[in-house]
């Protein structure tokens, strides 16, 4: 292994798994619906994923928790999160959130050595907001931070769900 290689970061199950029934339970009381649309994603089996999803919320991390763990129930689940929130919030580093220093080289460069090491794995899925930041959805044009397209020169092979 190289002196600047990464490791895909671990999950704790137990934890995992806890926060995802707190998250049920507080969509539950919090939230009127969740829509999803009716065109099953597709089971690429084998192949790494990457979610590309808009941000225009802080529900988005439990939304996309929820889906990840019913809909892709079999896969490792990991996604980027600014730094300075996950020092507040440590435990997401043990369901399978990494920091990040967004707008920084060194963020980017972070990013794409973790995540290059995550898409190793074939049963891994990414969850990112490519947008980078909160974001209103009427707003127009779409403005893309080109993390992923850099990331997508530098793994061979992964599937992107948008």
């Amino acid at each position: 292994m190289r002196a600047n290689s990464v490791e895909a970061p671990s999950v704790a199950r137990a934890t995992l798994t806890l926060f995802h029934w707190y998250a049920r339970w507080y969509m539950y009381w919090r939230l009127h619906s969740i829509r999803v649309s009716t065109l099953t994603p597709p089971m690429l089996s084998g192949v790494p994923i990457v979610v590309c999803m808009n941000h225009p919320s802080w529900w988005d991390p439990l939304v996309a928790m929820t889906l990840a763990l019913r809909l892709f129930g079999g896969r490792q689940h990991f996604a980027p999160i600014d730094s300075r929130s996950l020092s507040k919030y440590k435990f997401f580093e043990r369901i399978g959130f990494f920091g990040i220093e967004p707008g920084s080289a060194k963020g980017a460069a972070r990013f794409l050595r973790t995540a290059s090491a995550i898409l190793r794995n074939p049963q891994a899925m990414l969850w990112v907001t490519a947008q980078g930041a909160f974001t209103d959805v009427r707003q127009r044009p779409v403005a893309l931070r080109s993390g992923l397209g850099h990331l997508a020169s530098r793994c061979p092979k992964f599937a992107l769900l948008p």
